[in-house]
């Protein structure tokens, strides 16, 4: 699956107290990047070209960042599905109802912002317990071959106690 995500979307869905529009859309990079290396998910987010002179593609570990030039993010999005063979495979994040239905209408999974926001963290948080509970039973598995071999080394010396005072001959 890869994930095509309207990065204004996002940035105005969680309206942080930050005014300053460029340390917002870097904050929600990394913390997007962060869970989707987590995740070893496939995303690419769109940002409309916003005092951009240039388009610009850079990559964040896993995370596609794009910024587009003269195209809306929306027109950048739409034209990236029109050109892929297999739309089923491609999820668009938007909260935008128009490019909501022009995506649909292509067979491609729409998912609003605060629907995959809550994926996204519900995944993390799963896998989090999943690696969690490895680490708890390869410690108590530890703990236990541990004291296992502690009580085979009481065994052992008293075994040998015994056979040198000849109590088991």
């Amino acid at each position: 699956m890869h994930y095509f995500i309207d990065g204004y979307n996002v940035l105005f869905f969680l309206q942080h107290v930050d005014n300053d529009l460029k340390h917002r859309r870097e904050k929600i990079i990394s913390n997007l990047n962060e869970q989707i290396s987590f995740l070893a998910l496939d995303v690419s987010i769109i940002f409309d070209a916003h005092k951009q002179k240039q388009y610009s593609r850079q990559y964040l570990d896993q995370l596609e960042i794009i910024y587009t030039d003269s195209q809306t993010a929306d027109e950048y999005i739409l034209e990236a599905l029109y050109k892929i063979k297999k739309p089923k495979q491609e999820i668009v994040v938007t909260s935008d109802k128009q490019l909501a239905r022009q995506v649909r209408a292509l067979n491609v999974k729409v998912m609003e912002v605060p629907e995959f926001l809550e994926a996204l963290n519900t995944r993390c948080e799963k896998k989090r317990k999943v690696i969690q509970a490895g680490i708890s039973s390869k410690l108590n598995a530890q703990v236990a071959k541990n004291q296992l071999e502690h009580y085979l080394q009481i065994f052992e010396n008293r075994w040998q106690k015994l056979k040198n005072n000849k109590h088991f001959d």
